[in-house]
């Protein structure tokens, strides 16, 4: 992706979020803004047909309404499409709101990430490790959870912007590691 487009919307994204949620960036619905970004991402001709000169601007303000709507979005999210529309950046409104949700998880400290364990962990094992890892990050996670057979007993834990494993095959490393420096455990 060209690094002019990708700066162009992240202009887009923080101007929106000057200026609609400057104070309180908790109005900001992500996961209907990553519902919006998918569908957006699955149906590329979206957009390119609203920004079409065959549609008229009642039509497309129309179309822009009937997407709010479906998704639950509010006004600023419809200002913005019709804004981006408009000024011809009908091909950017997907990554302008994966901008915006990625700036909102970083004001709010939240992070996405990968749990991938041995074996099928119970709820209230997942909650545990979940609480101790924010805790000690600072961060409110937002899980995914794996099984991955070919971990041998133990959980990997890779976020966007930490790595954390528990594991035998890890401990057997350190194990290695301490032996080939000369000392024991």
């Amino acid at each position: 992706m060209e690094v002019e487009t990708v700066s162009r919307a992240q202009r887009y994204a923080f101007a929106f979020l000057n200026v609609f949620y400057s104070k309180n960036s908790s109005g900001i619905e992500v996961d209907k803004l990553e519902n919006l970004v998918a569908f957006l991402d699955d149906k590329v001709f979206f957009f390119p047909i609203c920004s079409s000169s065959a549609v008229s601007k009642d039509d497309r303000i129309r179309l822009v309404k009937i997407l709010i709507k479906n998704f639950g979005l509010n006004s600023p999210e419809e200002k913005l499409i019709n804004v981006l529309v408009e000024r011809g950046g009908a091909s950017i409104v997907s990554l302008v709101f994966k901008q915006i949700i990625a700036e909102t998880r970083k004001i709010r400290s939240e992070e996405l990430c990968e749990f991938v364990s041995s074996h099928e962990l119970s709820k209230k094992e997942q909650d545990r490790i979940i609480k101790k890892l924010s805790d000690s990050l600072g961060l409110k996670l937002i899980p995914s959870f794996l099984v991955e057979s070919s971990l041998i007993s133990g959980i990997r834990v890779q976020g966007e912007t930490f790595f954390w494993e528990k594991s035998l095959a890890r401990l057997f490393l350190q194990m290695e590691r301490s032996v080939e420096r000369g000392g024991y455990f």
